[in-house]
């Protein structure tokens, strides 16, 4: 993302090197990533603590629980970058 600037970063909290919890603080510590949306999912962690901490404490700006329709993807998106 510093290379290229994506207008929405979809990130899933199940990755091969970190979690995406980890990913998002990161991302938002960098003076790029403070302002790029980011939209985290989840099938492991669905509760509401989860998208609590996703959204207050690390500053992301969406949060979806899996299985989720495409129709509340889209939705995000739309909200996120119109």
């Amino acid at each position: 993302f510093q290379e290229q600037t994506p207008d929405l970063m979809l990130v899933d909290v199940a990755l091969p090197m970190k979690n995406g919890f980890e990913l998002c603080f990161e991302v938002k510590r960098t003076p790029h990533g403070r302002q790029m949306p980011l939209l985290l999912m989840s099938a492991v962690s669905r509760d509401e603590h989860a998208e609590r901490y996703a959204v207050n404490d690390l500053g992301v700006e969406g949060f979806l629980a899996k299985p989720f329709e495409l129709r509340a993807l889209l939705v995000q998106v739309e909200r996120l970058i119109g």
